[in-house]
């Protein structure tokens, strides 16, 4: 059968109708056929699960505004915008009008592309722009793009194969919507804008909140959507509803006037209603639209009065309460999507993972059937199920309208006695909504738990960051609202930490790590180890954050219950090594040896010899020799780093990399200087870590600095300088480097702008040295060793400039520096000689 097809096809007598096929691909041939292939691809705006009313009126006037538009322009891209409140449906209105124009378009020249960009913000626009590629056919490029991590980039190289694709088709339409005014200047670049003629004579569909979004212009046409007619809201009530007699339309459109003609709690009232009917219809009695307005109208008056004062029309609260009423309705009916509510409603205002909210179920007392408990969640009409993708999986979510999250937080309290007598006390209502917490926390920790354990380390990194603001979220009610103190509020609060400092911002994990500690003081169950955790996480806080004193304080204290309580031995194995790391970095150097080299015997014994732990502790000690200048030792730990690592986790992980970083150091020391090398080693290390981390993570621009300098070594002035700019043009901005990288960083650019000469560039960098001086004084104090490297260049800046006195006691005092240090004939101590020797004669800085 399929052969017959197939000859009919190549001999030019088969008729193709796609239908309601998304995407056609290419066929091949037996043999060679010169028709070109046919491109036809739809990417549609997700439909909500319940059904869908076409509103005629809207669709005729957005073909009518594009219509007009053509007849003006006969070339570029024309665009209209459908701009109004929340809760006017304006994604689904785009929905319908992108069906009607694909299947328009194929009743016509059977080529037509309709996708949709989702503008929220920079990732999900890069989301959308690769699904629209890969169903483009651009799949050679999208698999390359898979490991460029930064979207923008990943996006400007994406943009030429889309245009090429949109021009060799004669109809195609772009949904860009959720436009907002914030991220739309940023965000221009990677959709067509109007009057543009490089993507071909298309069109474009822009929805947004924001009024005048596209601003003025010929190739630009506005629909502002303030309500629906009142015949299409009509329409729309008794088809979603089901009451369709003559006497239901005359009370649907006094329910119509009263809900303002919006289609959001147009349609949450039509499935209020449905949702009664289909429960109650066995019982005989049947919801009307006489029955609902009275709820109505009690809903409304309680609503006004809690809103009059603040609000100056009552659109938020008519379409509040349309929801609130679905909501209540639903959850009173089932108690499983009661939990749920509540689980979503504590949350942040964010898609959870289907998995999360599963767990939370098969974790609740009160259901019985779990397997209909799920069903009943996903097929709920006011959840949104959609899908995320991570690398190669599609991880389902489940989430909530922004209207709807808002009811389910506020109506939390009227929902904690279903189950319970209606005269509960408010002391049985504290208790159950302290019961629902806790196990909203606890499902939160598993899934959290879940995710820490995969194999994936991208996966793992992107799914971690994803609990967040869950996180940040109900740990601020249940400690701020509810008073709760308990062990799963206290793990959260960790939790939370936890992502913070795989972000880099440290602050915020220490204060969450402080919060978990509160919490502990005041619980009687916690056991040693628990204790011992938070000890060590917190002491790793303030060493990150440049209190090292505490820091130490806080991992001996650590170190201590595990050698007392004869903890396993990896355990006293990373006490240790977290506490030589931080000896290290207070420049302890012995004290810190001692105690990575009791870690690392410990290991190899644990290990045998291949771990990931195993090759950080030597990676440790590799950077502590490096720091202190013994290159040899360095080295043998390094190269030794490098092997175990690379038979652990592979030559893709953010652990190997971070071993060639120091590697590519070593190269960049004296007497084993190879620039080249160096800059090779540190450019591999660096695309691994900006894959996992971003390009403005502080570990990131941290090693940037480094790279920066190998440059600079290389003699490669003006990209060292530009690579530079860039990092400090960050932290500016993000302000996420720690006050002794700040320094470096500051240096470092003022060594290439004296190299590359020029009365500005001298001020310049007299300018970023005296920077340098008040942020390295401020973190480190002016006495330690490290000032010295600030001293050596701002000596060497203000003797180029003619203040020859104050230049010299600053190289005097670099000079003391060093050699209080590293000791007489040390190579840094005969560079700092070195330096005032060619000053004197008149060489210059060299």
């Amino acid at each position: 059968q399929a052969h017959a097809v197939l000859h009919e096809y190549s001999e030019g007598s088969a008729s193709v109708c796609p239908g309601e096929v998304t995407t056609q691909y290419d066929v091949y041939y037996l043999r060679e056929d010169p028709r070109p292939k046919r491109l036809t691809c739809k990417i549609l705006p997700p439909a909500p699960s319940h059904k869908v009313h076409t509103r005629s009126c809207e669709l005729l006037q957005v073909k009518s505004a594009f219509s007009k538009l053509r007849n003006q322009h006969q070339k570029g891209v024309v665009v209209v915008s459908i701009t109004g409140y929340p809760g006017y449906g304006k994604s689904q209105l785009a929905r319908q009008y992108g069906m009607l124009y694909y299947n328009d378009a194929m009743r016509d020249q059977g080529r037509v592309i309709v996708a949709t960009l989702t503008a929220e913000n920079l990732n999900t626009m890069d989301k959308s722009l690769m699904c629209l590629a890969w169903e483009l056919q651009c799949h050679d490029i999208v698999d390359l793009l898979e490991t460029v991590e930064d979207p923008n980039r990943r996006m400007q190289l994406l943009m030429p194969a889309i245009a090429e694709k949109l021009r060799m088709v004669p109809y195609w339409l772009l949904l860009v919507d959720n436009l907002c005014i914030s991220t739309k200047n940023t965000l221009d670049e990677y959709w067509p804008q109007p009057g543009s003629t490089g993507w071909g004579d298309g069109a474009v569909l822009v929805t947004s909140q924001e009024l005048g979004i596209m601003g003025h212009s010929s190739y630009v046409s506005e629909i502002q959507a303030h309500c629906m007619t009142k015949d299409d809201a009509v329409d729309l009530l008794t088809e979603l509803s089901g009451l369709s007699s003559a006497e239901d339309r005359i009370i649907a459109a006094e329910v119509a006037k009263r809900l303002e003609y919006i289609p959001l709690p147009l349609s949450s009232a039509a499935v209020y209603v449905n949702f009664i009917n289909e429960e109650e219809g066995g019982s005989g009695e049947k919801t009307d639209w006489t029955r609902y307005l009275e709820e109505l109208d009690i809903g409304l008056q309680n609503d006004c009065e809690q809103f009059l004062a603040g609000q100056n029309t009552n659109y938020p609260q008519t379409m509040q309460v349309a929801v609130r009423m679905a909501a209540d309705r639903m959850a009173r009916s089932k108690v499983e999507l009661c939990l749920v509510f509540m689980l979503i409603g504590y949350c942040a205002n964010q898609s959870l993972p289907v998995r999360c909210v599963e767990h939370y179920v098969d974790n609740s007392t009160d259901i019985t059937s779990k397997h209909v408990a799920r069903i009943t969640i996903k097929r709920c009409s006011l959840l949104i199920c959609t899908k995320v993708d991570i690398r190669d999986k599609h991880l389902p979510m489940l989430g909530a309208h922004q209207v709807t999250h808002a009811v389910f937080r506020a109506s939390t309290a009227s929902w904690l006695v279903i189950g319970r007598p209606l005269a509960a006390s408010k002391k049985q209502q504290q208790q159950k909504a302290a019961e629902i917490m806790e196990t909203s926390l606890e499902t939160l920790n598993i899934s959290y738990e879940e995710a820490d354990e995969s194999k994936d380390v991208q996966e793992r990194y992107m799914l971690r960051r994803m609990y967040l603001p869950h996180f940040m979220e109900t740990s601020s009610v249940a400690d701020k609202d509810m008073h709760i103190q308990s062990k799963s509020l206290a793990v959260a609060m960790e939790n939370s930490a936890d992502v913070f400092d795989l972000l880099g911002n440290h602050e915020q994990r220490l204060d969450y790590l402080k919060r978990a500690k509160g919490l502990y003081e005041g619980l009687y169950d916690v056991n040693d180890g628990q204790l011992s955790q938070l000890w060590l996480n917190l002491g790793c806080a303030l060493e990150d954050t440049e209190r090292r004193d505490e820091g130490i304080s806080c991992m001996e204290r650590c170190l201590s219950i595990r050698r007392r309580n004869r903890a396993r031995p990896r355990a006293i194995a990373r006490a240790l090594f977290s506490l030589g790391l931080a000896h290290v970095e207070k420049s302890e150097y012995e004290q810190g040896f001692k105690e990575l080299m009791e870690a690392l015997q410990i290991e190899r014994d644990v290990s045998g010899g291949t771990s990931m732990f195993l090759g950080s502790i030597l990676t440790a000690l590799g950077r502590a020799h490096l720091d202190k200048g013994q290159l040899t030792t360095s080295k043998s730990f390094l190269d030794e780093a490098v092997r175990v690592m690379q038979d652990s986790v592979g030559d893709k992980h953010p652990s190997y990399a971070k071993v060639v970083i120091h590697l590519g150091r070593y190269y960049l020391e004296e007497p084993t200087l190879n620039p080249s090398e160096a800059v090779r080693l540190l450019e591999s290390a660096l695309a691994i870590r900006r894959q996992f981390l971003g390009d403005e993570h502080g570990l990131v621009l941290t090693n940037t600095i480094t790279l920066a300098r190998a440059y600079f070594r290389n003699n490669q002035l003006e990209k060292s300088r530009e690579t530079f700019e860039q990092v400090l043009h960050i932290h500016k901005r993000k302000n996420v480097l720690h006050g002794s990288a700040h320094c470096r960083a500051l240096v470092l650019l003022s060594k290439v702008l004296l190299k590359q000469r020029g009365a500005d560039n001298l001020q310049r960098a007299i300018q970023l040295l005296e920077e340098a001086r008040q942020v390295g004084g401020s973190v480190l104090g002016e006495d330690h060793y490290e000032m010295a490297y600030v001293f050596h260049v701002l000596g060497v800046a203000y003797y180029l400039d003619g203040q020859t006195d104050k230049g010299m006691k600053l190289l005097e005092r670099t000079k003391q520096l060093i050699t209080d240090f590293y000791g007489e004939g040390h190579y840094e101590t005969n560079e700092v000689q070195r330096t005032i020797n060619r000053l004197v004669c008149g060489h210059g800085f060299g």
